[in-house]
Parts: C-alpha cells; sequence; structure tokens
C-alpha cells in the first residue's frame, strides 16, 4: 500500500493515523468516534473510509503495519512514571489492540499456529520488564518471580478475551479490564508481613 500512495496521500493518511491514536489515547476506545477522528485530522468521514475500515484498522496498521510494532510501541509508552502506572498503560494499550482487531480476533485466538497470545509474543518482554523493575524498586512484592506475575497476567487477560470473544464481544471489554489491573495492582503492591 505504501508504494500505491502518492505524498500527499501518505500525509493525509499518516494525519488521520495520527489524530486518531491521539485521541483514542485521551479519551479511550469506545468514547472516540470516528467523526471525532476525522474532525481532528480536518478531513471528511469519506476520507476516513479511503485509508482505514474503521476505527479498529487504525490499530491494524499502527500496529501490524511497515511503521512500528506494538512492542516497540509498548516499550516507548511505558517508560515514564511508577510501575503501577506503567503496568496500567500496558494493559490499556492491549486491551485497545484487541479492540481494535476484535473482528479478526476469533480467527487469532483460534489459530493454533498464531503466537499472538503465547508466551513467545515479544510483547511479554515489556511486561516482564515492568514487573521486575517494580520488584526492584519495592513498589510491587517479590513473592512471585517476575516470569510467574507475567505469566499469572497472561492467563488473566487471555482469559477476558476469551469469555469477550466466545459472548460475541457484549461486555465492555476495557472496564473488565481496567478493574481486573486494579485488582492486579492491589495484589502486587500489598505490604508484605515482615521476615523472621
Amino acid at each position: 500500500m505504501e508504494k500505491e500512495l502518492g505524498q500527499r496521500a501518505l500525509q493525509t493518511r499518516d494525519m488521520i493515523l495520527a489524530q486518531g491514536m491521539a485521541l483514542i489515547q485521551e479519551k479511550g476506545f469506545r468514547e472516540t468516534s470516528i467523526r471525532d477522528i476525522c474532525e481532528a485530522a480536518e478531513v471528511s468521514v469519506g476520507t476516513f473510509y479511503s485509508y482505514f475500515k474503521n476505527k479498529g484498522d487504525l490499530f491494524r496498521y499502527r500496529f501490524q503495519g511497515q511503521d512500528r510494532s506494538f512492542t516497540d510501541f509498548l516499550e516507548d509508552s511505558t517508560t515514564d512514571g511508577t510501575a503501577s502506572q506503567r503496568l496500567l498503560q500496558f494493559i490499556r494499550y492491549y486491551t485497545w489492540l484487541n479492540l481494535g482487531t476484535s473482528d479478526d480476533l476469533r480467527h487469532i485466538f483460534f489459530d493454533q499456529d498464531a503466537d499472538f497470545f503465547t508466551v513467545k509474543n515479544p510483547l511479554y518482554s515489556v511486561l516482564y520488564d515492568i514487573i521486575r523493575q517494580g520488584q526492584e524498586s519495592g513498589e510491587f512484592s517479590r513473592k512471585n518471580s517476575p516470569e510467574k506475575v507475567v505469566e499469572f497476567v497472561r492467563f488473566l487477560l487471555r482469559g477476558i478475551i476469551y469469555e469477550w470473544i466466545m459472548t460475541d464481544f457484549v461486555f465492555d471489554l476495557e472496564a473488565v479490564t481496567t478493574d481486573c489491573a486494579q485488582m492486579l495492582l492491589s495484589f502486587l503492591t500489598a505490604p508484605q508481613p515482615p521476615q523472621k
């Protein structure tokens, strides 16, 4: 697609993409409409659909396209703040990626060869770094190894997404993962009993 677009078309596509991602980051995935994105990018709704099928297509392009991978984006977007803030941001972006790819999730989820949800997926290395640094700083409990915490979070997120898929996307994935992230933080940051 990159070679098929002229310079002006590339600029228009990139403006829609940048404005869309900025609005989603500010307002949330569900609260950001295509009309909002078009107003911010100063393009018509028809122009939006010339480049993207839907709002989720912004994520497919942004995180799986020629630009940067989701892992690169996460590494850049989760470097500031406390470990708790970084963990919440990780789960937030992870949720948006799944919201953005919901049309394809059934195929991805049940593809035996897909590594989107597996330990091999490099985005879990970003999560590992967040957990490890939180433990090293004393913000997170050291009761479990970073590997065990990452495994737990992976199972937790995968279970929520599985339930969302199997119920035909009826519940608010963003709200559920946010609630679970808050509960997870309460366990990770719980004071440890003094050692004898």
